[in-house]
């Protein structure tokens, strides 16, 4: 199993599918390719999750997911977009092995989520925090608007922050 230190996200009009290119801790890069089929079934579990997951308020205190409003969850998000780094993409060379994600499996705490992409020549975490993955869904979703996917799944404290990349940016999340 090799553990992805960073991830670009890019969209390929021609594949239909988002190419996320990782770097590994060991400094070797990966190709993986979803499909839209695989993130449809992915992404509302992840949106699910940071909406069951206690969102600390300006106070400090933790409140349930049956007290958490949208205007609480646009906060995080606003909160997590700004500090979102720029930096170059990772790159690939064009020998680099891609690999098609059959399947994800999840792994989550308190803390975030370990993402499990498992494809043929085996398989390739990513871990991310609360706030980490609540950037990657921005960064997914910002990625989302450029394709001709559905968009109706995407909840509002996550739509509301929209501003679509120029075509064929690269997004990346480190």
């Amino acid at each position: 199993m090799t553990i992805l230190s960073r991830v670009s996200c890019h969209y390929d009009p021609n594949e239909d599918r988002i190419r996320l290119t990782g770097e590994a801790e060991d400094g070797n890069t990966r190709v993986l390719w979803s499909s839209h089929r695989l993130l449809k079934r992915l992404l509302p579990h992840l949106v699910q999750r940071l909406e069951s997951n206690p969102v600390p308020d300006q106070g400090g205190t933790q409140t349930t997911a049956s007290d958490i409003s949208n205007s609480r969850q646009g906060f995080a998000q606003e909160t997590a977009a700004a500090k979102i780094k720029l930096q170059n993409p990772v790159q690939a060379d064009d020998s680099q092995l891609s690999y098609l994600i059959k399947e994800v499996d999840i792994k989550a705490n308190d803390e975030g989520v370990a993402l499990i992409f498992k494809h043929e020549a085996g398989d390739d975490t990513l871990v991310l925090g609360n706030e980490q993955l609540r950037q990657w869904l921005l960064i997914l979703h910002r990625i989302w608007q450029g394709t001709e996917w559905p968009q109706d799944f995407w909840p509002t404290w996550i739509t509301g922050l929209g501003n679509k990349p120029p075509a064929g940016e690269d997004q990346g999340l480190h």
